[in-house]
């Protein structure tokens, strides 16, 4: 067996890449979000790389832990409202972080009352006849 000695040990070079990207959040969803009150309402932030980003939200500027009454950090990232109210109504925004940098989105979010009355087809025609 041979023996390699420390000064050649010392000379030896090894190389560890570690690759870093910076977070990439999907931009086909709509950042205009309509909501029926007392519904549930889910926001997405589909945030890609690497390390994988970790996922944070604020409502109106200020951070949300999640552990707001009806308010849910879901695993994947993704927000959830339980029972949507008119209060709950404002500007959403995930920031997705690594070490390599972070990227956000915003989300308009408006709450509707649930349509109670809905017209029916003779009513509908009569009253575009009417215009």
């Amino acid at each position: 067996m041979q023996r390699v000695s420390h000064e050649t040990l010392s000379k030896l070079c090894c190389f560890v890449f570690v690759l870093l990207v910076p977070p990439v959040i999907q931009d086909d969803i709509s950042g205009n979000v309509s909501a029926v009150a007392n519904s549930m309402l889910t926001l997405s932030c589909p945030a890609t790389g690497t390390p994988p980003p970790h996922i944070s939200w604020f409502k109106d500027r200020y951070p949300l832990s999640g552990n707001e009454v009806g308010v849910r950090v879901l695993p994947g990232g993704s927000l959830q409202l339980d029972h949507v109210q008119f209060s709950d109504a404002g500007q959403y925004t995930c920031v997705a972080e690594n070490a390599a940098g972070n990227a956000s989105k915003d989300f308009d979010v408006q709450v509707f009352r649930e349509l109670l009355y809905r017209p029916t087809e003779i009513q509908l025609k009569r009253a575009q006849n009417k215009l």
